[in-house]
């Protein structure tokens, strides 16, 4: 049976991360895009937010660094679809993985220093 103190700041650890990184997606959104909708910027710190907890709560068995980038490509793999492929703007697919690869790897720095000071 899992700790509750370790399950409870998996969840708060998590999803504060991944707070943290959904607003600074969304200003960055905002900054680039100044007619991007309410509910793109919403949906962007929602996905974030819900990326950073998936990371902080799953093992996958690669080194920590590379588990945080996986999960986050993975998880983006929709994002990449709508947004550069069907939309027609091939040159948004760079900025967004590399977006999923910076985030991934702040994820998993976090979680290893939260779990290790935290």
């Amino acid at each position: 049976m899992a700790n509750p103190a370790t399950v409870s700041k998996t969840w708060q650890h998590g999803l504060g991360v991944g707070l943290v990184a959904g607003l600074l997606d969304a200003l960055l959104i905002g900054l680039s895009e100044p007619a991007s909708s309410v509910w793109l910027l919403t949906q962007s710190v929602i996905a974030w937010t819900l990326m950073g907890w998936v990371v902080f709560a799953t093992d996958s068995g690669f080194r920590p660094i590379i588990h945080g980038m996986f999960i986050t490509v993975l998880l983006n793999l929709p994002w990449y679809i709508q947004f550069s492929l069907l939309a027609g703007h091939l040159e948004h697919l760079l900025p967004l993985i590399g977006m999923s690869l910076v985030f991934g790897a702040a994820f998993s720095w976090a979680k290893w220093y939260l779990n290790k000071h935290g």
